[in-house]
């Protein structure tokens, strides 16, 4: 498919933004996309097969067992992110996967909820021989109290085919699903545990939409509620 392509992912649940999401990012951008199926619906294949590659990516390690999750563990986390991150987690934990995948040389994994508001030519840049991956601190919490490292955002992510980075994520992705919340967390681990280079982006790549605009900004990320206010903006923009 070429040396340089993005990657996104997406459920039937949230491929009502896959229109939204395509409409920014080919303002600025022509590089061809591969469409990770995380249970698409058949219309959502169809829309991703019309547009770039498809291929249905799946866990097949992973157990969405609450009862292998201590009880201290399983309240925390629902605490924090509600009943439902039990079905977030079989959405999350199939990203590490997809990112193997990938058919390019250099890849941009892209959240579904992102803007591309510019061309994405300097974060290809970015991945120079010496860098295997670049990403951002997670800006709203850039590091875990819990957990004693930095939290790094996987909304975006570039990164070499083959990269161990890569690699170790699948790894603990198949075998520690039940010590992370999610995708996220496995991720920011896996960049401590190995000796692979890295590179630290500029937020301007991953901008959250919680702060103010800035023009400056390459990508907002629409994380969380955000979701609900794209939707929104759309239906009154109907």
């Amino acid at each position: 498919m070429g040396d340089e392509g993005i990657i996104v992912g997406s459920n039937a649940i949230g491929e009502r933004l896959l229109d939204w999401f395509w409409e920014n990012y080919s303002k600025t951008n022509s590089y061809p996309v591969f469409f990770a199926d995380f249970g698409l619906s058949e219309k959502g294949r169809k829309w991703c097969l019309e547009r770039g590659a498809l291929e249905h990516c799946s866990n097949p390690f992973f157990q969405n067992n609450e009862a292998h999750i201590p009880e201290e563990r399983k309240k925390l986390w629902e605490e924090t992110h509600g009943k439902s991150i039990w079905q977030s987690r079989h959405f999350w934990y199939k990203k590490p996967f997809a990112c193997l995948k990938s058919p390019f040389k250099k890849t941009i994994w892209i959240d579904i909820d992102c803007r591309v508001e510019k061309n994405l030519s300097g974060l290809f840049d970015l991945l120079q021989q010496d860098v295997e991956l670049a990403i951002c601190k997670d800006t709203l919490t850039p590091f875990n109290l819990i957990l004693k490292r930095p939290t790094y955002n996987s909304g975006v992510i570039a990164f070499h085919q083959n990269s161990p980075i890569i690699s170790k994520w699948v790894e603990l992705a198949s075998t520690q699903f039940d010590q992370f919340l999610g995708d996220q967390d496995a991720l920011s681990h896996a960049i401590t545990q190995t000796d692979s280079p890295f590179y630290e982006l500029d937020p301007i790549y991953n901008w959250s939409w919680h702060f103010p605009e800035s023009k400056e900004t390459v990508i907002t990320h629409f994380h969380g509620n955000g979701k609900s206010k794209i939707l929104s903006e759309r239906t009154q923009a109907l």
